[in-house]
Formats: C-alpha cells, structure tokens, sequence
C-alpha cells in the first residue's frame, strides 16, 4: 500500500471517529485562558483582554485528506467589584473548527462568568470560581464521500468498514447536524508567593451536562449513552520564577482525562528580558505531549502585546507516516488599560486683600 494512499484512509477514518468524542485542544494552551478553566476570565492585571489562536493541521502533508483548521478569539475583562475583597470577571470565546474530506465543522460561542476573591490581608492570592456556557453546532457535508469509491479503491478496506463509516456519516444525500448546549466549570488559585515568583493551578470539568452529539440516527429518547460528550477534566499549573534581571523561567503543565483516555501537556517557557524601558521579552519554550508530540515554543512579549508560535512534531507510528510533521500554532493577545479621567471640583482661590 502507498504511503499517501495509507494516509488518506487514516486521516480520513481518524477525523469520523472523532465525530463521537474528540475535544478541541491547544498547543499554546497558555495563550487561550477561557479554553482552559472559565475561572480564568476576568482574573489579570489590566481593564479588558483580547486575543486568539490559529491552529492548522496536516495541511502540509503529501496524502492528507481535506483540511484541519481551528482559529480561536476571545475577549474577557473584570466587570465590577463585589465588597472589599472581590471582583466579578466575564469573558466571550468563539471557536471554529474544520477537519478532513467530510469538512466537519464545529462552531462553539461561549459565554464565562467567574468570581475572584483575595483570601488573604497580603492580597497576593486569589481563589476563583467560573462557570461558562457553550452553544455548539456540529456538522459534515458528505455530498461528495462515496465509501465504495474512495475507501476500498487501492487501499484493501473491507465492506464492512465501508459500511461502518456509512452508519456514522450517513447516505450522501444526508445533511448531518447537531446542536448542543455544554455547561463547564472551574476553580482556580493564583498567588505571589514572593516578589519574584508566582504560582496558579486551577481545575476545570468540561460537558457537565454530558449533550448528546450524534449527527446521524439521532434519537434524543435513546438511553444509549454511546453519543453523550463525555466530561472532560483539566488539571492546569504553572509557575513564573525571575532567576535575575534577564531571566525569567516558566515552567506550565496540563493533564487532560476524558473517560479512559489522558493527556498530559509539558512546557518549559524561558523569557529573556531585552528592553527593560520598552519591556520586551523573548521568549523560548520547549513543551512535550507524552507519548505524541514535540513542541518547539517561540514567543515575544512587547508591553501589553504577547505573541507566540508552536509547532507540533508527531511521534510514534502516525509520525513515521507523516515524516513527523503535526500541526503548528499562531496566538496573539494584548491586555488594555482604561484610565477614568478625574472629576476635580474647582478651586477658587481668594487672595487676601
């Protein structure tokens, strides 16, 4: 069998399955707070936060079957303060995704609120608690995916597989299409344990209310659970240590588990201070994926301005086949400032006579 043609029957078979259970995930999972733990909205330095993510996947490789695109913006601000020692924060995240030959399509609108409260007299250390709501609409255009025709043709696929990916897309003159509404929740800790180091964690649970996603022979009475998004919980932490005036080391982790199956993120971030006046950053990063990935990490920090690039090298088998080459990441975010011009009252001043 020819690589590309093994390939295009893999991509292809990898992006149906994903119809069931697959999340969306970053590799510049730092540079999309809302995506991580809603708790996150809201809870930073500055008066409103923008920025986004584009990820492509695959698109670059000989064989590959159809496109694998996300783009990602969000926006998130603390809105109003509540008593002496809290805020509320709320932020909006919009995500689309398209993946392979059947152009699945996945569109979410989020909506994340979350409360931030200093628990101690130091005011170095936040607890936060969020909750966001996910209109989700899923759908794959299959008027052009005849099985027979390009499963069995030269690569060896059996009828029966045939006729499995038939069950999960349905006929060519279908039109499957979802719609889901998903509740997620988190809790998070920030906290300077001195004047140069600071540490977060924080834990989040994703498809609490476990939607039903079928696209095909959907049955909303069904108690087979088979097509229910299955809750997903993510353990996120860092740690942001200044060794000295020029450097400073991030070293960040987030553990992914969605029914039997884990994930486990690692990076190493090192910024390198270049303009202390124009405060300029540098910054290199090396983060692993165990058991998948490789991540070679690149970014700037210029005042309110973070941007950073990712690149994902595949490994094991799936590498092999595809000479290593993964997905790779573009992410921008700026964090404002909105000064309230004083109200003076005016002064007379009388000069005595």
């Amino acid at each position: 069998m020819k690589s590309a043609g093994l390939l295009t029957v893999l991509l292809l078979i990898v992006g149906s399955l994903s119809l069931f259970a697959q999340d969306l995930h970053f590799t510049l999972y730092d540079y999309a707070p809302l995506s991580v733990n809603p708790a996150n909205a809201g809870n930073y330095e500055g008066s409103y936060r923008i920025g986004g993510i584009y990820r492509d996947q695959w698109s670059n490789v000989s064989g590959a079957s159809g496109a694998f695109r996300t783009p990602m913006v969000y926006i998130d601000a603390p809105l109003l303060s509540i008593g002496k020692n809290g805020w509320l924060g709320a932020g909006i995240n919009v995500q689309l995704d398209e993946a392979g030959s059947l152009n699945q399509k996945t569109n979410t609108f989020g909506l994340a609120a979350a409360y931030h409260h200093v628990v101690n007299r130091r005011s170095n250390t936040v607890l936060s608690v969020g909750v966001q709501g996910y209109s989700r609409t899923r759908s794959i255009d299959n008027s052009g995916f005849m099985p027979g025709d390009i499963l069995s043709s030269g690569a060896g696929i059996a009828d029966t597989e045939d006729a499995f990916l038939q069950e999960i897309i349905g006929s060519p003159m279908d039109d499957p299409m979802s719609s889901q509404i998903i509740i997620n929740g988190g809790i998070g800790l920030k906290t300077k344990m001195n004047k140069k180091t600071a540490f977060h964690a924080g834990l989040s649970a994703s498809n609490i209310n476990s939607p039903n996603q079928a696209l095909y022979n959907r049955d909303e009475n069904s108690k087979d659970n088979a097509y229910e998004l299955p809750v997903r919980l993510n353990f996120h932490t860092g740690l942001s240590a200044q060794l000295n005036k020029k450097w400073t080391l991030n070293p960040t982790l987030l553990v992914s588990t969605i029914r039997n199956q884990s994930e486990i993120d690692l990076q190493v971030w090192t910024d390198y201070r270049l303009n202390d006046e124009k405060e300029i950053d540098l910054r290199f990063g090396l983060g692993h994926r165990l058991g998948r990935d490789l991540q070679p990490l690149l970014g700037i920090n210029y005042g309110a301005i973070r941007a950073a690039v990712g690149y994902d090298i595949r490994l094991g088998t799936l590498g092999s086949a595809i000479d290593g080459r993964g997905g790779v990441e573009l992410a921008v975010s700026y964090t404002g400032l909105i000064f309230k011009k004083p109200d003076v009252p005016p002064v007379i001043f009388c000069p005595q006579l």
